[in-house]
């Protein structure tokens, strides 16, 4: 084992061979945990973008690779989403307050 030069190199070095096999489960478990909950603590989500602008690029990519899952795991949670041309991408979430 001369490419660990610690103990503790060595058992991260194991964990992570050992996980491996499990690393994209267990990052789609972490990833889905949020969403999952998002109805918990929010009202409303609402997502305003351009159809064309290079700035709003990552904002359509997300809601394609998301919107599915989101809306699946947070049925009763409205998700507006609001095309415009010339429009700076933004995201807004209206959360529980108690009063």
């Amino acid at each position: 084992f001369s490419f660990c030069s610690s103990a503790k190199d060595l058992w991260s070095w194991v964990i992570d061979f050992c996980l491996w096999g499990f690393r994209r489960e267990i990052e789609e478990a972490i990833t889905m945990s949020w969403r999952g909950r998002l109805s918990q603590v929010a009202q409303e989500l609402r997502i305003h973008c351009c159809q064309t602008s290079p700035a709003s690029t990552v904002t359509r990519k997300f809601i394609q690779r998301n919107y599915a899952d989101l809306k699946a795991l947070n049925p009763t949670m409205p998700i507006l989403i609001r095309e415009c041309s010339c429009v700076q991408p933004r995201l807004w979430i209206m959360v529980w307050r108690e009063v």
